[in-house]
């Protein structure tokens, strides 16, 4: 990997959370645990410290470009079409839950096999559905 990408002074979007994401598995800082994972951003780090928890879900398509990360978004009914060149290197899953307007996040060690989204989620939403995977093609492939 080259240069390593920043967030800090990224512009999150107000957020309001509700009590009922209280009951999600986890605790609600995905997308900090998925990008800091991909991104080797260690715990503590200026980085893992810009994040919010649980932001909103238009600060994601934001926070990819801001990251540098290839975004792919779903194709069909079933797929995020991904380009062979690309499905070995790693990147992160956005699945959308559609019930309580928020995005899950997971870390992919490479997007040729997915990790699904653990099915507790399925108690909080019965169709979630993945959205996107971003790619990073400055890390080389697995």
């Amino acid at each position: 990997m080259t240069e390593t990408p920043r967030i800090v002074n990224f512009e999150w979007s107000p957020r309001h959370i509700k009590s009922e994401h209280e009951r999600l598995p986890g605790n609600l800082w995905c997308v900090r645990d998925a990008f800091c994972t991909l991104l080797r951003w260690e715990q503590g780090s200026d980085e893992w410290n810009a994040f919010i928890q649980a932001p909103a879900p238009e600060d994601m398509e934001w926070l990819i470009e801001h990251i540098g990360l290839l975004p792919f978004y779903r194709a069909s009914a079933t797929d995020v079409e991904i380009p062979e060149p690309m499905r070995d290197h790693p990147g992160v899953t956005f699945h959308n839950l559609h019930r309580l307007r928020i995005a899950h996040c997971l870390y992919q060690l490479h997007v040729r096999h997915l990790v699904d989204l653990p099915t507790e989620y399925t108690r909080f939403d019965a169709n979630p559905e993945l959205f996107c995977v971003a790619v990073d093609p400055r890390q080389p492939p697995h």
